[in-house]
């Protein structure tokens, strides 16, 4: 597989920039709603199972995550949009026409968020933080659905990633990531036996060490980046500063129907 089958960069094609200060003025705001979202399940060896009480470098906090779905309406912002975050999802799924679009009623006025807006059963829309105490991020594959790792066993197939906070980790304007994907590395099993070895050796976070790398391994940095969840990848950061990305993940889209539909739109 080539890089672009497992991750590519769209900064160019949409700039998130005039979105940033109102999204993180939201952000703020909503600091108290955000829910524990156990990334580190992913580490132990038996994703699906109950989460054990996770090492320190990984504790309760380090990773968070807020739905759309349970962000409070802000009454100075537009009655179409009930945030800036719910804007910025609006404007990049017509951008890029992306599944699930709001689109517009018969007479063409624009479609206003429910206000029990609920994701569509195949796609979630959050925002996701990683602390800055976060000792180690290793390589994930095929997430679970966030938040509950029982939950009808979903896993991502590919995440629309938008940043908003935290490039500084990375030496980046704050609204940047950088990930690194290994398109070849496919086999959960092979995954899930390498970080169950470290788990039943009390592995330190800071210690966990990848799988040995088979085949190739690509870094890419950028605002708005697809990345496809059915090979191995990770973040790429020290983690100085609080990371916080605006992700729009798929579970029965696959990557390249995703990214033939972004690369139609933008054509």
């Amino acid at each position: 597989m080539a890089k672009k089958d497992a991750i590519f960069d769209y900064s160019s094609h949409f700039d998130v920039t005039p979105y940033l200060t109102e999204c993180n003025a939201t952000i703020t705001n909503t600091s108290s709603n955000w829910q524990t979202d156990r990334v580190d399940n992913m580490w132990y060896g038996a994703p699906t199972e109950t989460a054990p009480t996770p090492p320190s470098g990984w504790d309760v906090g380090t990773f968070k995550a807020l739905h759309l779905y349970d962000m409070d309406f802000e009454s100075n912002f537009k009655e179409l949009d009930p945030t800036p975050i719910h804007k910025l999802v609006r404007d990049i799924k017509e951008a890029f026409n992306l599944p699930n679009k709001l689109g517009t009623h018969a007479d063409g006025e624009l479609v206003a968020w429910g206000n029990e807006y609920t994701c569509h059963a195949d796609e979630s829309n959050f925002l996701h933080l990683t602390a800055k105490e976060c000792t180690a991020f290793p390589m994930v594959m095929n997430p679970m659905a966030f938040n509950d790792p029982k939950q009808s066993g979903d896993t991502k197939k590919c995440e629309l990633l938008i940043g908003l906070q935290g490039g500084e980790n990375n030496g980046l304007a704050s609204h940047n990531l950088k990930m690194k994907v290994r398109p070849t590395m496919t086999n959960q099993t092979t995954f899930n036996d390498h970080n169950k070895t470290l788990a039943d050796a009390s592995t330190a976070p800071a210690s966990y060490t990848n799988q040995t790398l088979s085949g190739s391994e690509f870094t890419q940095a950028g605002s708005v980046v697809l990345i496809n969840c059915t090979n191995q990848y990770q973040p790429i950061s020290d983690f100085s500063v609080d990371s916080i990305t605006l992700n729009i993940a798929w579970y029965s889209h696959t990557y390249a129907e995703i990214k033939a539909l972004i690369d139609a739109a933008i054509a």
